[in-house]
């Protein structure tokens, strides 16, 4: 009996491992490794099984059906390419071996082309690297600028793409001009900052560029040596830069000198409504000797790692001889000379202390001096003086706060501004004013993508004996758009105070037919500005549009309110204008890098609306209109080393309260050359020489006359420079800036 059952087990265990097949199967790629976690689909007649290969690259399956003999394998990876095979199954346990080939074999050559990142933005500022390939390596900042995105550059001036105002310029955060620009090579900028909105923009300026120079160690000591001369016309010219650095001590000079003669001519004719066919005309002839000069020094000295004391003394001057001649609206010639002087005068010391990462509180003391001063020797012409001293302190307090989690910047201050107002007329009796502000801003980043820039400004002044307390506010929202670029919204308020030339009731002579008269009793004038803005790196391009509309109320403009004396007007707070523009600039670069292209277009409207008070009495009349400008930017380097720039600039029409200006375009070419291993720069510039002369078209409309202008002035000219460089420039260590006061407009040199 037991051999029996003994011998029943034996037949019925090899009848089942006859009916079942045990399958190994291994998956290993084009260089014979394994291959993981690769789904393997397996087709066994009617049954279906889908498994993962392990780690070792092999995956097991059972058949269980004696007859079959023919297995469909599948695989499908994104990785490798797909396999539809038939394995074979004759033996009870088999195994097999499958090779799958990587789906990159096929790619013979990849090209791979990285443009590199232009901008980086945020509520508070946008960051831009200055790519200088296209560019001579002592190409200065003031050209590389030209073709920074969102930036107009005209002729060493530079405005936001929709803006109206020019921006403050800023090198490595301390006030600069367009002279310290040139002397800064563009190869030693680390980036760019530039701000659409800070706590100091008021009447002249709107946002500030900030550049940030490389820090170089040694040498210490680095000068700059320039100079120029006209061929066509009279001017020469030097601009001289020295800088020294030592481990407690920073030192900057600059001196800058212009001598040239202008020359206009202008006529104007007068047609009024009594007498259409009876004009009146009047001529001028003017040429005018001019000597431009400015001083400037700054010394830093660093105590200790926390504590840095800094004082800076700066003076600029325009002193100008005119000789005018011509004839009348009378038909009577004349001839009359004038001396013009301009001069801005100050300086600054300020006190740091940096008591932690998180908080750093700064001291400042400004002084600065206006005066501006006509006489007419010979004539009856009355002389005329206005002159300002203003007297300025600052407390402001950086710091980084934790606030509900996060991170905040914030800058807190109060200023104090005391200006005293003096005029030939007043008989040494002084006039001023003060005011005191109270500002906070803050930066915050709600992600990673989305940010705001807050300004909250509060001023108090006694204008005109008069207390008034202002609020500024300013918010400005950014949100990264990742590859469909960066979206920006800002509100600004701005107010803009009468300066003494606008508050001196004496009479200023300008011309035959131009007289202006101040007025003491002046209210500011407020802004409200709205903007939108969207910004993309298109590869090696950038575009930039934006939508911009001001509101300006209680306009300081010129009003004629004298009866029939189209010759003087006065100042006054004569209504409101509206502004709104559209605006697009793109930079792109051609050739191997080798051509830089800035281009910008504006498209705007303008109007004017008088308050009742003037618009039954003046005898203007306000216009209103659309109008559009462009401005061209171009350099081209050379394979031998040559720099070609050229800069174009168009505004065909703009508008003031009763007039309309039509204007020819302005064409500067630029040829440079380096030598002597950089050192030396020589340079050929053509102002202007495509147009023998810029003239002006005006129209001004009066209520019962109509007068037309034309004025041409012999701006053009070829002029020839030459530049040494000695040492290596460095970058100067962080300091606290001056203070800047825009809330007044005085006159500048042209």
């Amino acid at each position: 009996m037991r051999a029996f059952f003994l011998l029943l087990f034996a037949v019925l265990s090899c009848h089942t491992a006859y009916g079942q097949t045990i399958v190994n199967l291994t998956v290993s790629n084009d260089k014979e490794k394994h291959v993981s976690n690769i789904p393997v689909k397996i087709i066994a007649c009617d049954s279906l099984f889908t498994h993962t290969t392990g780690m070792d690259g092999q995956v097991s399956f059972t058949i269980l059906s004696p007859e079959c003999r023919r297995v469909k394998v599948l695989i499908k990876s994104k990785f490798y390419e797909n396999l539809d095979t038939t394995i074979y199954v004759d033996e009870a346990s088999a195994n097999h071996h499958i090779t799958i080939h990587s789906k990159v074999q096929k790619i013979k050559q990849v090209e791979v082309v990285a443009y590199r990142r232009i901008a980086k933005n945020n509520a508070e500022k946008s960051v831009y690297q200055i790519d200088t390939h296209g560019l001579l390596k002592t190409t200065n900042a003031e050209k590389a600028l030209s073709f920074l995105p969102g930036l107009v550059a005209d002729n060493g001036s530079y405005t936001l793409t929709g803006q109206s105002r020019k921006c403050r310029i800023k090198i490595d955060g301390r006030e600069a001009t367009s002279e310290e620009l040139k002397a800064i090579n563009a190869k030693d900028i680390l980036r760019v900052e530039v701000r659409e909105m800070t706590k100091d923009d008021d009447s002249g300026t709107a946002g500030e560029i900030n550049v940030i120079k490389r820090r170089v160690q040694q040498p210490k000591v680095y000068t700059h040596l320039s100079a120029w001369t006209g061929v066509l016309r009279p001017q020469i010219g030097t601009y001289d830069n020295f800088a020294y650095q030592s481990k407690r001590w920073d030192i900057i000079a600059s001196l800058n000198l212009v001598r040239h003669t202008i020359q206009s001519e202008s006529n104007v004719t007068r047609y009024f409504n009594s007498q259409p066919m009876q004009p009146q005309q009047l001529s001028l002839s003017r040429t005018i000797k001019t000597v431009q000069n400015a001083e400037h020094i700054k010394i830093n000295f660093f105590a200790t790692d926390k504590l840095t004391l800094t004082a800076s003394a700066y003076h600029s001057g325009y002193p100008s001889d005119a000789t005018d001649s011509g004839k009348d609206f009378s038909g009577h010639s004349y001839l009359r000379t004038s001396n013009e002087k301009i001069d801005h005068s100050g300086g600054y010391a300020n006190m740091g202390y940096k008591w932690n990462e998180r908080n750093t509180l700064t001291l400042k003391g400004n002084y600065y001096y206006y005066r501006y001063a006509i006489d007419y020797p010979g004539s009856d012409i009355e002389r005329y003086r206005s002159a300002m001293r203003e007297y300025t302190g600052e407390l402001l307090w950086e710091t980084r706060r934790r606030i509900w989690g996060h991170d905040h910047d914030i800058n807190a201050g109060f200023k104090n501004v005391y200006r005293e107002n003096s005029t030939s007329s007043a008989a040494g009796v002084h006039t001023g004013y003060s005011i005191q502000q109270l500002y906070l801003t803050d930066y915050y980043a709600f992600t990673r993508d989305f940010s705001a820039y807050v300004i909250l400004k509060g001023e108090h002044d006694n204008l005109g004996h008069r207390h008034n307390i202002v609020f500024l506010p300013s918010l400005r929202l950014n949100y990264n758009l990742k590859k469909r670029g960066s979206l920006s919204a800002n509100y600004q308020r701005r107010i803009t105070r009468p300066s003494v030339d606008y508050l001196n009731a004496d009479t200023l002579f300008i011309n035959d037919y131009t007289r202006h008269v101040g007025n003491p009793g002046l209210r500011s004038q407020h802004n409200d500005a709205f903007g939108l803005s969207w910004r993309k790196q298109i590869r090696k391009a950038y575009l930039t549009l934006s939508a911009n509309y001001e509101r300006e109320a209680d306009i300081i403009s010129q009003i004629y309110i004298t009866p029939d004396n189209y010759d003087v007007t006065t100042y006054a707070n004569i209504g409101r204008s509206d502004y709104a523009a559209l605006s697009a600039n793109i930079t792109q670069r051609f050739f191997q890098n080798r051509m830089n292209v800035s281009l910008s277009i504006t498209g705007f409207h303008r109007s004017y609306q008088l308050d009742d008070a003037y618009s039954q009495n003046t005898l203007i009349q306000t216009v209103k209109g659309w109008g559009w400008n462009g401005n061209l930017n171009m350099s081209y380097l050379s394979t031998k080393g040559w720099m070609y720039m050229l800069s174009a600039n168009y505004r065909p029409k703009s508008y003031s309260l009763n007039g309309t200006f039509h204007r020819n375009p302005n064409l500067f070419l630029t040829i440079s050359k380096n030598l002597f291993n950089d050192r030396l720069e020589l340079g050929l510039d053509f102002v202007n020489s495509f147009v023998y002369c810029w003239n002006t078209r005006s129209n001004t409309y009066f209520r019962d006359m109509h007068q037309q202008s034309t004025q041409r002035q012999y701006a053009n000219n070829i002029t020839i420079s030459v530049a040494w460089n000695i040492g290596k420039q460095f970058r100067s260590r962080r300091v606290a800036s001056g203070i800047s006061n825009d809330d007044i407009v005085t006159k500048k040199g042209e």
